[in-house]
């Protein structure tokens, strides 16, 4: 039997298995359009807005975890994992969750644990 697989070029397999994006419907994207922050960083609608904020940082998290296994996180420290919570804050600052890769993300977790064993 022939195994069939769809890939996008240039999508890593892994990578693929996190690439699907939170869709909204027509009316949810025009109310994220409205509450949008302007230049000044001001909302119309906070609500709206921090809820789609909260909404794509518990999808990322969802894929840094899957990307990171269960084994990985149970053996960080207290002070390692926020430490990575603000690595990965901060690449989620700049772009989003489909743009980073597994390997992406687990080098960042080698950084931090391998400080601890330089220490």
């Amino acid at each position: 039997a022939v195994k069939l697989q769809i890939v996008r070029l240039g999508i890593p397999p892994k990578a693929l298995k996190r690439r699907f994006n939170l869709m909204l419907s027509s009316k949810q994207l025009d109310d994220l359009i409205r509450a949008w922050p302007d230049e000044n960083g001001v909302s119309s609608d906070p609500e709206t807005y921090a809820a789609w904020i909260r909404a794509q940082r518990e999808h990322a998290g969802k894929f840094i975890g899957m990307a990171l296994g269960k084994k990985r996180l149970e053996s960080l420290t207290e002070e390692q994992s926020k430490q990575l919570y603000d690595i990965y804050q901060k690449l989620l600052e700049e772009r989003i969750i489909s743009e980073i890769g597994d390997d992406e993300i687990i080098a960042h977790y080698e950084i931090v644990t391998q400080q601890k064993k330089l220490h």
